[in-house]
């Protein structure tokens, strides 16, 4: 099973969220998206117990006929394909007709639509390339402290508490796999496409300077010539390695900013000398020289 991913958009929100006050709506959304991807990796813990010979494919993005869909995680077995939305949901719900409600009655999107929608898509997705497999999607909920009432009699639902027993029956099926799934898994990977996450507007000023720690999210100050501490936590990091992850922060952040000493300097907030940054950048990354305008890309 190939790892999966922290999505994008979580990643630039809890970059922002280091270095300003985040709107209450963008708060909001990166808690929601936290809680997603706890629950996707919950699952995925769940599914690598499986001794099927299966492959699993994690964090699908695809796009037919100009619409885009996304398969949290998918698993190909001897006789069918198995996409599963996974819920990370806590507290109370309930269900009207088709429609989904908060106790507090607000209304949220129904997460079986979600899955009738992106299965329709695969399905088409799939004839469209030749590729004739059955399909059996499942909606998956993973939070002990979820509770819908008025639920459904759907059996492509799995509750908390049915997730085991769904599993040892998926463990059971027989999956002897063989080159055609072999191919359907190359050509869902070779389709795939990237993740369309929401533009949030911040600019460059607005942004604190210094080294994010890894570990809680305070600012790195200097300890020694080779080690930076927190000044919240205390944690301890290598100079060469804080400034290289300041560099990936820069670059998800601000991907048009040309790459130079000068830049990476600034967004360090001066706590590392330039010698150290430039000595990072030449061992990393490939100079473009071209005089004062030199600038580094990615080799």
């Amino acid at each position: 099973m190939e790892p999966r991913q922290k999505p994008l958009e979580l990643v630039t929100l809890e970059l922002l969220s280091h270095r300003m006050a985040l709107p209450l709506n963008e708060q909001q959304r990166l808690t929601k998206l936290e809680k997603g991807y706890q629950g996707e990796k919950k699952f995925d813990g769940m599914i690598e117990i499986l001794k099927n010979d299966a492959i699993v494919l994690n964090d699908l993005w695809f796009e037919i006929n100009n619409t885009k869909f996304q398969i949290d995680s998918l698993v190909i077995l001897q006789n069918m394909i198995y996409p599963f939305e996974v819920k990370n949901y806590e507290g109370d719900f309930y269900v009207e007709v088709d429609r989904w409600f908060t106790m507090s009655k607000r209304e949220i999107s129904s997460p079986q639509q979600q899955v009738n929608r992106s299965t329709i898509l695969l399905r088409q997705l799939l004839q469209q390339h030749g590729l004739h497999f059955q399909i059996q999607p499942y909606l998956v909920f993973v939070n002990d402290a979820f509770t819908l009432y008025q639920a459904p009699k759907d059996p492509t639902i799995i509750f908390p508490t049915q997730l085991n027993r769904f599993l040892e029956k998926l463990h059971n099926e027989p999956s002897a796999l063989g080159a055609r799934h072999k191919k359907l898994a190359e050509k869902l990977v070779e389709l795939r496409t990237s993740e369309q996450p929401r533009a949030y507007e911040y600019t460059y000023d607005q942004l604190e300077k210094g080294i994010v720690c890894a570990e809680c999210g305070g600012l790195l100050v200097r300890f020694n010539l080779k080690k930076l501490a927190c000044n919240k936590c205390n944690h301890e990091v290598h100079v060469e390695t804080a400034v290289r992850s300041n560099i990936d922060e820069l670059q998800i952040l601000f991907p048009d900013k040309k790459l130079t000493v000068a830049s990476v300097y600034d967004w360090c907030g001066g706590y590392v000398s330039q010698r150290t940054i430039n000595e990072v950048l030449r061992k990393n990354f490939r100079l473009i020289y071209k005089g004062r305008a030199s600038y580094y890309i990615k080799q």
